[in-house]
């Protein structure tokens, strides 16, 4: 396991109540969500917990190549798993579903929820590992030590407070990407922007960006235009 020590900035307070902000990433013993991040293709996003005396309600966004054998396989893990009290899906797109599930009160969202600290929403779970931010007066051989007893800790590193911040936000955006956007509108524009199509000047031209897709310009055109008008709506409207 890695314990990472980042400079605070100057700005940040500092005294014996200090709070710390904390990356962790972790591998869970036990959990449906991170079972459901294995699935190839899989990607789920905690956007909220709710606790309540014996149980626990998560808001989840799970982000899936589209294949229906893949939701099927989602759905049946949730079915499966003895710790899943009940499940409901609130929204459901083509590469995309928002659930609600219900869970037996687990001891890692009483730990991470107490009110001696903070967790940071959205947080991700890709391929069984756990990927999240918390802020915390704790040293880090205390946080470390807790959360072992839930999964094993790979990373743990201290950051600045506003670089957690900043870096949940960016996933709250991805999410909203992920959202509008096709996988292919993802994929072309990701790539027109990697090879410089967006520099000024271009790096590459629309025919030879066509050229790496194999498709005609006017496909290409199409496709990237309506990913940006997507973009242009999501930031715009946001303005």
């Amino acid at each position: 396991m890695k314990v990472l020590t980042t400079p605070l900035e100057e700005t940040e307070p500092q005294g014996r109540e200090h709070l710390s902000a904390y990356k962790i990433i972790m591998k869970p013993y036990r959990s449906v969500l991170a079972e459901i991040s294995r699935i190839p293709g899989v990607i789920v996003y905690v956007e909220g917990i709710s606790l309540a005396k014996d149980a626990s309600t998560t808001l989840v966004y799970v982000e899936f190549p589209g294949k229906t054998s893949v939701f099927e396989e989602i759905m049946g893990k949730l079915r499966n798993n003895p710790g899943v009290i009940d499940y409901k899906i609130l929204y459901k797109k083509k590469y995309s579903l928002t659930l609600a599930v219900q869970k037996s009160l687990c001891e890692f969202y009483k730990y991470t929820l107490q009110s001696n600290r903070f967790t940071f929403f959205p947080y991700v779970l890709k391929g069984g590992i756990r990927e999240f931010y918390i802020v915390s007066k704790e040293k880090p051989k205390e946080i470390t030590f807790n959360l072992s007893r839930h999964g094993d800790v790979i990373l743990l590193e201290r950051l600045p407070l506003n670089t957690a911040i900043r870096n949940t936000g960016q996933l709250s955006l991805k999410i909203a990407i992920s959202d509008i956007l096709t996988p292919q509108q993802r994929n072309i524009l990701k790539k027109a922007y990697t090879l410089g199509y967006y520099d000024w000047p271009r790096k590459i031209s629309l025919s030879e960006l066509a050229e790496e897709f194999e498709i005609s310009k006017a496909t290409l055109s199409e496709h990237l235009r309506r990913g940006e008008q997507k973009l242009f709506r999501l930031f715009l409207e946001s303005l």
